[in-house]
């Protein structure tokens, strides 16, 4: 009922103001209702997110009763959420992303609305997404050659974000497991358990997911390698690292693949190491450069010490790259590869020598792009995610760069500086002051491991590079087997003092 608190002089048209001010009051209380209600409109839930193959992933949701249909979103662990799809009509609960990147991780969500006449409400967000990630893509195979009677070695194609390969050697009309590569980025592996005959060999990608591995498929025909002749020129590839073949394993059947066993890390051999320190049995994570990715050195660390490796590395890469990638091919020190080992080794900064500034003790990236500040970014980044995977008992130790050379990729060594740049001696020195100002034990390899200008001959690897900026410079950077081995050795001795 409307008061009327007006006087009756003011005529009739005060009493149809008020009326129309009530009216107005209707419409507002009204509209006020329709959005409250619609404010109701529940969040679809979500039901599944399933991938089929390299490229797509089906997300399912339950129907919300009085929607006009719904809108899914899409991001990854790189990018923000976009809209994928607007579904229109409430009779399909399901949709098929395509297009996608292998082996990716995508998160998903999904809103319900409602149209009424020009106005539209929509749901709340799912509170958490729904996660799938797309298969990997299958190793392609590149080649299987012998390297002396009972050593082939096996390459295959990089396969983009894979966190390491299996590889599986045929016997008779079954496959078996004979190796596991804990690096995406390593394409090269050697078997010394091969006959002299013919070997045929296949690779599948594998990477991680929700705590659980995923395996792409593999060449079933897979790959054979050459007959071995004595006397027959060998190519002078240098041997990589190799793992102990597992005698017992479930063999792929020729038709689907089966789940593979978990991937293990670089098995000790059955004989005791020469050394017998706190570190046998352990588990190490090495960061690094060329240096390490080759893994010669670290099968000293298996042979003196008994301490598994794995390795975090790439050629080229700066202290920094070291930890958070080249944003190409290499990718970010990740918890997965500190998470349970017992030792980081930092064995790093070649590529910061004559290229960065040396900078000083309490320096810190991106505040001091300097080898010191790197330096402390990196020991940085490695305690938070000891932190962070609650792994308080795992130490760090960091290893300077050696006396090296001049090279055909830079033609400067030992002392020599490139301008203002660090050379290798100051890269190592400011390297070992920030490690000491942090507690941490460093083996400055510069001063140390004897490596120097007057035995180049012998542990360089002296090659020419043809492609390189200094065609006619040898390779005094990089090391030869005995340069190699002899380091590793020396590293160990070192280790098996820390107590």
């Amino acid at each position: 009922m409307m008061i009327e608190t007006f006087r009756k002089s003011e005529g009739n048209h005060v009493k149809i103001r008020g009326w129309l001010i009530v009216i107005c009051l209707c419409v507002v209380f009204a509209k006020t209702i329709s959005i409250q209600a619609a404010a109701k409109l529940p969040t679809p839930t979500l039901v599944s997110a399933t991938a089929s193959g390299t490229n797509k992933i089906t997300i399912k949701w339950k129907k919300v009763s009085g929607a006009s249909g719904y809108r899914v979103y899409r991001r990854t662990d790189s990018d923000g959420w976009i809209t994928v799809k607007t579904i229109s009509g409430n009779t399909k609960w399901s949709y098929l992303d395509t297009n996608l990147s292998a082996g990716t991780k995508y998160y998903y969500k999904v809103r319900a609305y409602q149209k009424k006449g020009q106005t539209t409400s929509w749901s709340a967000f799912n509170k958490e997404p729904i996660t799938a990630i797309t298969g990997l893509t299958t190793p392609a195979l590149v080649s299987a050659k012998h390297l002396n009677k009972n050593t082939v070695q096996v390459k295959w194609k990089k396969v983009v974000n894979a966190k390491g390969y299996v590889i599986y050697r045929k016997n008779e009309n079954s496959w078996k497991k004979v190796a596991v590569v804990r690096s995406g980025n390593t394409v090269i592996w050697n078997d010394t358990g091969a006959s002299s005959g013919k070997n045929v060999y296949t690779v599948r990608a594998y990477t991680v997911f929700e705590n659980s591995y995923k395996y792409s498929s593999y060449v079933s025909t897979g790959i054979t390698s050459d007959i071995y002749k004595a006397g027959a020129v060998v190519p002078t590839v240098t041997p990589m690292p190799t793992s102990t073949p597992i005698p017992t394993v479930t063999p792929i059947p020729t038709a689907t693949p089966t789940a593979v066993p978990e991937p293990t890390i670089t098995p000790i051999p059955d004989t005791k190491p020469i050394l017998q320190t706190k570190w046998e049995g352990k588990t190490a994570l090495v960061i690094g450069d060329s240096q390490s990715v080759v893994e010669k050195w670290q099968l000293k660390l298996v042979e003196i010490l008994g301490l598994k490796f794995q390795t975090h590395a790439m050629g080229g890469m700066t202290l920094l790259q070291c930890m958070d990638g080249n944003g190409a091919e290499f990718a970010p020190l990740s918890l997965e590869d500190v998470a349970g080992k017992d030792l980081v080794i930092l064995y790093a900064g070649y590529n910061n020598a004559n290229s960065s500034f040396v900078g000083n003790v309490g320096d810190c990236y991106p505040q001091q792009d300097t080898v010191a500040g790197q330096t402390q970014y990196a020991i940085n980044r490695i305690r938070e995610y000891i932190t962070i995977t609650n792994n308080e008992k795992c130490e760090i130790v960091i290893i300077t760069p050696h006396c090296a050379g001049r090279n055909p990729y830079m033609n400067f060594g030992g002392e020599e500086k490139n301008g203002s740049y660090a050379s290798y001696k100051e890269t190592a020195d400011i390297m070992e002051c920030v490690a000491n100002a942090n507690g941490i034990p460093c083996y400055n390899a510069y001063r140390n491991s004897g490596i120097n200008e007057s035995n180049y001959s012998v542990y360089a690897r002296n090659t020419y590079y043809p492609d390189a900026p200094y065609p006619n410079v040898p390779d005094c950077l990089h090391l030869s087997d005995t340069g190699y081995f002899y380091l590793g050795t020396k590293i160990s001795e070192w280790l098996a003092n820390i107590q």
